[in-house]
């Protein structure tokens, strides 16, 4: 697999909008990863300026154009999404992010066990991803034995991870 660097997202209103940037590198079979943004839009509106707000408010792309334009993402990056709100995914092509792809979040066993085959190296500064890697778990029946069923929780850049894996 060829792939320059690509931009994962998972979305994230109330949840953290989780923002990696990743590459796949062929030769050692491994993803680098490194962890961009992992505040929510409420916690982004929150730590903005009155004016940065009213500027946002006045932008058609609003708080996710500008956490992109913020990061500097690349109009012509590969950028892979969570499906889950395809007008986020209409916003960034509307204002030239034109390879934002949607990601289906049901393939939740086959990313998680293509993750468990791949060597994954991410940046010191990931710190919510480590958080997410020592926290993640699947849930357990009324007796304590685990199920099938990922937690809804600690999983929001290991989801992003999930997508690539799947596109790859």
């Amino acid at each position: 697999y060829n792939v320059p660097e690509v931009y994962l997202v998972d979305w994230g209103i109330v949840d953290p909008m989780a923002i990696s940037k990743v590459k796949f590198i062929q030769e050692e079979k491994k993803i680098a990863i490194h962890e961009l943004n992992y505040q929510s839009e409420n916690e982004i509106r929150k730590s903005l300026s009155s004016r940065d707000l009213l500027q946002i408010k006045d932008n058609e792309g609003g708080i996710i154009l500008y956490k992109f334009n913020h990061l500097q993402i690349p109009k012509d990056a590969l950028i892979l999404c969570d499906s889950a709100n395809k007008d986020n995914i209409d916003i960034l092509r509307r204002n030239g992010y034109l390879k934002g792809m949607p990601v289906k979040k049901e393939q939740i066993h086959t990313g998680i066990r293509l993750l468990q085959s791949i060597n994954i190296e991410y940046t010191a500064n990931s710190t919510n991803l480590i958080k997410e890697y020592n926290n993640y778990t699947w849930a357990k029946d009324r007796l304590g034995f685990i199920n099938e069923t990922p937690i809804d929780e600690f999983n929001h850049l290991i989801d992003g991870l999930r997508y690539f894996a799947v596109y790859l």
